[in-house]
């Protein structure tokens, strides 16, 4: 069921049909998918171009609560925030940082989120 016909059927459908519930797992499975998660490394070096993801420090002495919006190139991932870098983030040598030193999210997580998800060792 597509998202546009499940919320109708929520509007207007018999909440005591099949076709209600699934109506409700359509909703649900895109609520989902719109909540921020940690992104894969296959996910984040294979994404299209321009698409945007949240990096994340893991933190420590010096970088304390620090996320960063960062744009694919195709190339490699770019600082939003400076767009003179010519150093892309996420090459092939940043793949065994991955998950310990920093982490990609698909959209911002707040701050309770990003401290519940624990980082790999």
């Amino acid at each position: 069921m597509r998202l546009d016909d499940a919320v109708s059927y929520l509007e207007y459908g018999d909440p005591l049909s099949e076709s209600y519930d699934i109506a409700v797992a359509t909703v649900i499975a895109a609520l989902k998918a719109q909540e921020p998660r940690v992104m894969t490394p296959d996910e984040v070096k294979n994404a299209p171009e321009k698409s945007v993801v949240w990096l994340e420090l893991k933190p420590d002495e010096i970088f304390k609560n620090e996320i960063y919006p960062f744009v694919g190139s195709g190339t490699g991932w770019y600082s939003c925030y400076c767009y003179a870098n010519t150093t892309p983030m996420f090459t092939d040598d940043d793949v065994e940082k991955y998950g310990v030193e920093f982490r990609c999210w698909t959209s911002r997580p707040d701050e309770k989120r990003r401290a519940e998800t624990p980082w790999e060792q």
